[in-house]
């Protein structure tokens, strides 16, 4: 009976929390969830209360937030991972601060807890002669996984999906008549509108041609199905990219953002108006977008104007310089042209 009393306590306060991040704070149903595991695993943690679980929370000190963010970032090797530290520190941060609003408790044990500053690997896109050999990887995948991966792999990189949303799309979202993605939840409960190229089109429609050799019922929207007829689910996604990578011989981490990542690269060389990547990458800010563009188009500019500074000093003090091809010429500073024999173009 106590033990029944407890579990009851605890989802009381949970449900709380669940309903004040989707109320008040707005939050997705996948923060959501991440951070009622976080909340739990805290109450778990923390010493025993003789009341409730109310009370356990209002005796927490900013130490016992600390030793459960030690133990909750410990990798299997025994390391600290910077970056599972911070990602439960806004949880905690979170729930406390939805306490304090409740007046459960008077402050916030995790407000001075510092943020760990982590530096991420550089992500290598992959090149089209990559993205080329990662789809003839899926080639050779036996009918109905073969045009289910091709349709996935298609459409995060030409329409730049995240995973959450390739596994939010249903038949219902495609438009092949006039070419678009439309009504597509994104995050922060957005609606995306997108153009469909016909690769990605194309893709699509072969993979909706094979849903009955899944076993999908007539009532399943989802348009990625498991081997079960029913909806894919984004661990199994995330799954199949690196797979078909180390096949393809890109034995590089790649991910299914790693997709998303390589087209914006590939349009930034290009020459696509950074709004346009922007209206591609479903980002609120241009500031996000920059992160993927590289600054491209300025670095270039810059570099170019260096070049052509030299150039013009070399053929004052140079003997024959002006007479080298391009020698002390300033080049026409233009949309990149496309080069040949290097990445990203084959």
């Amino acid at each position: 009976m106590l033990l029944d009393w407890l579990y009851s306590a605890m989802n009381h306060l949970l449900g709380s929390f669940d309903e004040y991040l989707r109320l008040e704070r707005n939050r997705s149903e996948d923060t959501r969830k991440r951070y009622r595991a976080v909340a739990q695993s805290l109450l778990q943690f923390l010493p025993e209360a003789p009341d409730d679980d109310w009370q356990r929370l209002k005796n927490t000190t900013d130490e016992d937030v600390r030793a459960f963010l030690i133990r909750a970032a410990e990798t299997k090797s025994g390391d600290l991972s910077g970056f599972m530290w911070n990602q439960k520190l806004a949880a905690v941060r979170t729930l406390f601060r939805f306490l304090v609003k409740r007046k459960v408790v008077r402050e916030n044990p995790a407000a001075d807890i510092e943020v760990v500053e982590v530096v991420s690997p550089e992500k290598v896109p992959l090149t089209l002669t990559e993205f080329i050999a990662f789809l003839g990887a899926i080639e050779q995948r036996a009918e109905p996984y073969r045009s289910r991966d091709l349709a996935i792999a298609q459409v995060a990189f030409h329409c730049a999906l995240r995973v959450r949303e390739l596994h939010r799309l249903e038949l219902g979202n495609l438009d092949f008549h006039n070419g678009y993605i439309i009504n597509l939840r994104t995050k922060r409960r957005k609606y995306l509108l997108l153009p469909l190229p016909p690769l990605a089109a194309y893709a699509l429609q072969r993979c909706i041609s094979e849903r009955a050799r899944l076993g999908a019922s007539p009532s399943e929207p989802a348009v990625f199905l498991s081997e079960r007829g029913s909806r894919l689910s984004v661990r199994q996604m995330e799954e199949l990219v690196p797979r078909y990578a180390r096949q393809a011989g890109i034995f590089r981490r790649i991910t299914p953002h790693y997709l998303r990542h390589s087209i914006a690269t590939v349009h930034a060389l290009l020459g696509t108006q950074p709004w346009d990547i922007q209206r591609l990458l479903n980002h609120d800010s241009l500031s996000t977008t920059e992160r993927y563009l590289h600054t491209l188009q300025s670095l270039r500019a810059a570099m170019w104007a260096v070049d052509a500074q030299v150039s013009r000093m070399l053929a004052q003090f140079v003997p024959n310089w002006s007479q080298v091809p391009g020698g002390g010429a300033p080049p026409l500073l233009g949309p990149p042209s496309l080069p040949t024999g290097s990445a990203p173009f084959p």
